[in-house]
């Protein structure tokens, strides 16, 4: 019964230090809040070390604060330029597919044709001249194997391998091919780029003319991501490590000096509590109310460890109390120990008395038989 008491004991002893600790949080909190008050109004030279210390933690929580702020802005600004830099290169793939085909056009174009080109596509022609003697070849050799086919020369099976082999070979040749056409297109545009004969050219002009317009495009899209990326390495290469770092560092630092300055205004608080002549002269009916609910706060924090005290001492008591009767009941076993042991001693000593009478009297029959 005494166990179970005592546990109620110490849980209302954890409810009771639980609100005593609010007690005085909130008294805490009142007094920050007057030596708050007292310091933005208090006389120059008052207490010249605490407002030394007073304006420096000012100062540190309002630098670490707007340079938070100047490294949040710089991070929404890397932000919305990434955003930017990924439809820019978006744009740029999709204009880069387009004008990949119409070079691929404008090479066809050049080199099926009959037009006057300069030395740099020698190279492309002698490239597409063999490339389309081998897809022409290809071709043949499908065509050939569909008639032999046809004439059941060769079996299906091995006919159909046939012309799964020529018909790679064939996709094999055009992809070669229309690298070579791409490759004469950007030559060519390359070429001709500052000159405006070729745009009198029915279809070639066509052609030259969209694929400029697309290549200069690109060329665009391209100066601009890479200004928007300079713009975001200048953003980056800013002084102290990465940005989320430098946030947490100075957060860090800022909290401390808030603490330190919480704990000045506390301090000032108490001076206001110990009425000491600087701050007491300078206080308001609000100043005097919040004393007034430090006072009251106080007065009950007193009052919740005047009843743990009692109650630790119930539960002390409580403790003695058990460790009593657990000494008496070893007692009471004690006495009964011993007095079984007495007993035990007397019957012993009847016994032995009686053994040495039952010795003495055949010791005496032992004589008088002689």
């Amino acid at each position: 019964m005494t166990e179970k008491q005592n546990s109620t004991l110490k849980s209302r002893i954890r409810e009771l230090d639980g609100e005593k600790r609010e007690l005085l949080q909130s008294r805490d909190k009142v007094l920050e809040n007057l030596g708050k008050s007292i310091f933005e109004r208090l006389d120059d030279g008052a207490f010249p070390g605490e407002e030394s210390e007073y304006r420096r933690h000012k100062r540190e929580i309002a630098d670490s604060e707007r340079t938070i702020g100047t490294i949040k802005d710089a991070m929404a600004k890397i932000r919305l330029l990434d955003e930017e830099i990924s439809v820019k290169n978006e744009e740029k793939f999709d204009r880069k597919e387009e004008l990949e085909i119409l070079l691929g056009a404008l090479g066809k174009e050049l080199l099926n044709g009959d037009y006057e080109t300069g030395e740099s596509l020698e190279s492309c022609k002698k490239q597409f001249g063999l490339c389309r003697s081998r897809k022409e070849s290809v071709e043949k050799q499908i065509r050939d194997t569909e008639d032999t086919l046809r004439s059941g020369v060769f079996s299906l099976i091995s006919g159909g391998i046939k012309k799964t082999i020529f018909r790679f070979s064939l996709k094999k040749c055009e992809t070669a091919l229309n690298a070579v056409y791409r490759e004469a297109g950007a030559k060519y545009l390359d070429e001709k780029r500052g000159e405006s004969g070729t745009l009198e050219l029915p279809v070639l002009g066509i052609l030259f003319r969209d694929a400029l317009a697309l290549s200069r495009a690109v060329e665009e899209l391209e100066g601009a991501v890479g200004t928007l990326e300079e713009e975001k390495r200048n953003i980056e290469a800013s002084p102290g490590g990465k940005a989320s770092r430098q946030i947490r560092v100075l957060e860090g630092q800022a909290e401390k000096s808030r603490g330190e300055l919480g704990e000045l205004y506390r301090n000032m608080g108490e001076n206001a509590v110990l009425d000491h002549p600087a701050v007491s002269g300078i206080l308001t009916e609000q100043d005097r109310a919040a004393l007034e609910e430090a006072g009251r706060l106080r007065k009950n924090a007193d009052e919740k460890t005047g009843e743990i005290e009692r109650t630790e001492a119930v539960i002390s008591m409580n403790r003695e109390a058990a460790e009593l009767s657990r000494l008496e009941k070893a007692k009471e076993r004690e006495k009964s120990r011993i007095a079984s042991e007495e007993r035990t001693m007397v019957e012993l000593d009847r016994k032995i008395s009686e053994t040495k009478t039952r010795i003495e009297n055949l010791r005496a029959k032992s004589d008088s038989a002689r």
